[in-house]
């Protein structure tokens, strides 16, 4: 469209899909990849009846953008297929389809969900890459905002991970506080923030000098840290604690943002970071965690403007894991000793906003069992 390449251009932290379905011979799908690759796609379809020669000349200059192929449309049936002159049944065409895709090295395919156990056949789960932390008990991972680099945090042998991406090797194991856990890096790439579980430190490392900071410590457990990139705003789960801090990345500031239920876990911030997702454990059993407590856990939803709880999810045993997805519209998280994940269409901000706190003071008398 007439304004299309500049509004996708000014896009930044999403991800994008072009629903392109090119389909022609190779070279003209080699060049209508290269067209869009400016845009920088996360990921772009293509026909797979296009043939393996121009699947493998798209997926060549692809780059960074993932390839998705694209089989039979939902829309044709068997009596379609004849039609048009195939000799296969849909599901014998996917199949074959599949195949080829993977020949091809594409990253991912397209089809109805009645193939998806066809597909599967052919596109199994594999592990493609291992990388060597050369540190102990790696807990979190988070990417450079170019991709090319992973930190992680070691939690037993008290530091950091820098890899390089395109060579798998590590860069430089950083000394940290102790118990590193929870990971955010500032859009610039400059800063790296992480969470000491063991003193509830909150520790930042100059990636240009290396000189490190703890700019907050509170005694008790910091586990998580999720940030908005666009305000600079930064919030980490204190499980000790029982409540939430945000940090100005800008000022390293740090204050309470909300209190929430007890041992806050997992955070996560909506796509246009108005609302902020807390999974907490619950209380936890006196003899051990690993043991049901006398408490369900819950998700609180909170306002990042106002810091005013919007909505409650009550949970089962120790929700922990936590993540939105990334268009927004479902929330997923873990319950630890249920062995279970649950998953929740989340309504647009303005029905959340309008909900009058939604089940914030009911669920208060709902988590004891």
């Amino acid at each position: 469209s007439k304004n299309g390449r500049a509004f996708v251009s000014k896009l930044k932290n999403q991800i994008t899909f072009g629903d392109y379905k090119f389909s022609d011979i190779p070279n003209t799908c080699s060049s209508a990849v290269k067209a869009i690759k400016d845009l920088q796609f996360n990921y772009c379809t293509v026909h797979i009846s296009s043939g393996l020669e121009a699947l493998r000349a798209a997926k060549k200059v692809s780059g960074k953008t993932k390839l998705v192929g694209v089989t039979i449309l939902t829309s044709l049936d068997n009596k379609a297929l004849k039609e048009i002159g195939f000799n296969k049944d849909v599901k014998k065409l996917v199949y074959h389809q599949a195949k080829l895709a993977n020949k091809a090295k594409l990253d991912a395919i397209v089809c109805s969900a009645q193939e998806v156990k066809i597909v599967r056949k052919v596109f199994k789960r594999e592990i493609i890459r291992n990388l060597d932390t050369e540190g102990y008990w790696s807990k979190v991972m988070v990417l450079s905002p170019d991709e090319t680099t992973l930190w992680v945090s070691n939690w037993s042998s008290n530091d950091v991970s820098e890899i390089d991406l395109s060579t798998g090797e590590v860069i430089e194991r950083m000394r940290s506080v102790i118990t590193p856990r929870g990971l955010w890096v500032t859009p610039d790439g400059l800063k790296l923030y992480i969470a000491g579980f063991e003193n509830g430190d909150i520790e930042v490392i100059d990636l240009e000098s290396r000189e490190s900071n703890v700019i907050h410590r509170t005694g008790g457990a910091m586990r998580h840290l999720t940030g908005n990139p666009e305000t600079g705003i930064l919030y980490a789960s204190e499980l000790g604690k029982d409540y939430i801090l945000s940090v100005d990345t800008a000022t390293d500031e740090v204050e309470i943002f909300a209190y929430v239920d007890n041992v806050p876990n997992t955070i996560d911030l909506s796509p246009d970071g108005k609302v902020l997702y807390v999974s907490s454990r619950g209380r936890n059993n006196p003899e051990s965690y690993h043991l049901i407590g006398p408490e369900w856990g819950s998700i609180a939803v909170i306002d990042t403007a106002t810091g005013e709880y919007l909505d409650a999810i009550i949970g089962g045993n120790q929700p922990t894991g936590l993540d939105v997805s990334p268009d927004g519209t479902m929330l997923a998280y873990s319950d630890f000793l249920d062995h279970r994940v649950t998953v929740y269409q989340i309504p647009p901000y303005e029905e959340l906003r309008n909900g009058n706190g939604g089940r914030w003071e009911a669920h208060l008398s709902e988590i004891v069992k």
